[in-house]
């Protein structure tokens, strides 16, 4: 009897902790002075883990509201957590993490040329426009990253696609053994960030990058 107690107790344990997942998104965020804290997604009274990409340094902090955030940002985060964590202001790139218990979470697996295609064919039709660069030199610049493709054949497809929209000299193709991928940039600011994040909507399967 004693033995079954320990049996059902390991088992109850180990669920728990396979029903607690982690709600990770990237992206940038909005910098405000009001002491405001929200996450796209996340409600308020959360805790959530910031996390700069640049640098590794990572804070655990409370979200305090659900004001509505402004198109193609994630969150929106007070100065105090910018400074702390060192945030870039010109391009506040950051992973905000939340712990879900979800006891009906259940991991959606898809084959990756499926994924591979719809990414190739879901360009939209609208004319991109870039700015040039300006006299303000940066150290990084935004770049948009398509990938890994298993193989070319969906790579050169979303490169022809993208040739009808956007500059050639635009598009970097990165070949390698089941490994391509296809990044768009340099990006030199956040306002052109969001031209492409409003007209390629429908594209949304891309990892944002600063090198």
């Amino acid at each position: 009897m004693y033995k079954i107690l320990i049996l059902i107790f390991f088992f109850f344990i180990n669920s728990c902790t396979l029903n607690q997942n982690v709600y990770e998104i990237k992206g940038f965020v909005k910098i405000n002075n009001e002491k405001q804290i929200s996450v796209r997604n996340i409600k308020k009274n959360k805790l959530i883990k910031i996390i700069n990409i640049s640098n590794s340094m990572s804070i655990k902090v409370k979200t305090n509201s659900e004001n509505k955030l402004i198109p193609n940002r994630i969150g929106n985060l007070n100065t105090d957590i910018i400074n702390k964590l060192k945030i870039s202001k010109e391009f506040p790139l950051v992973i905000i993490e939340e712990a879900v218990i979800n006891k009906n979470f259940i991991a959606k697996k898809s084959k990756i040329y499926n994924e591979e295609k719809n990414v190739a064919n879901q360009v939209s039709s609208e004319k991109i426009t870039f700015e040039k660069l300006n006299n303000k030199k940066s150290n990084k610049y935004i770049y948009l990253e398509y990938g890994p493709f298993s193989g070319a054949k969906y790579a050169n497809l979303l490169i022809n696609n993208l040739k009808k929209k956007i500059s050639t000299e635009k598009i970097i193709f990165e070949p390698k053994k089941h490994d391509n991928r296809v990044l768009i940039g340099p990006i030199y600011s956040l306002k052109e960030f969001d031209k492409f994040a409003i007209k390629l909507n429908k594209l949304n399967g891309y990892n944002i990058i600063l090198k």
